[in-house]
């Protein structure tokens, strides 16, 4: 199986704090049709970082997918896209 892991990093912005709960309800609607596998943030040091999971067979897909995310599209957050193969079976 193949998925895309979307790293995103935080950018200085002063894009609206209102795309947090967008990007919450799209992350919802991905999970109910099956695209999303994991998605939350990540702490280092302050820092923040968003790490996104979808099941999609293609890259461009994933990146499609993750330009189409609230934070991203406010500016908050910046893209990172990374391919992740995982053994068939893994992933119910």
């Amino acid at each position: 199986m193949s998925a895309a892991l979307s790293s995103s990093r935080s950018v200085p912005s002063s894009g609206s704090r209102a795309s947090r709960p967008r990007s919450r309800r799209r992350y919802r609607g991905q999970s109910t049709i099956g695209k999303l596998v994991l998605a939350g943030p990540l702490v280092d040091g302050g820092r923040r970082r968003g790490l996104i999971a979808y099941r999609v067979p293609t890259m461009l897909e994933a990146i499609e997918r993750a330009s189409a995310d609230p934070m991203i599209k406010a500016g908050r957050m910046a893209p990172e896209p990374y391919e992740w193969t995982i053994p068939k079976g893994t992933l119910k």
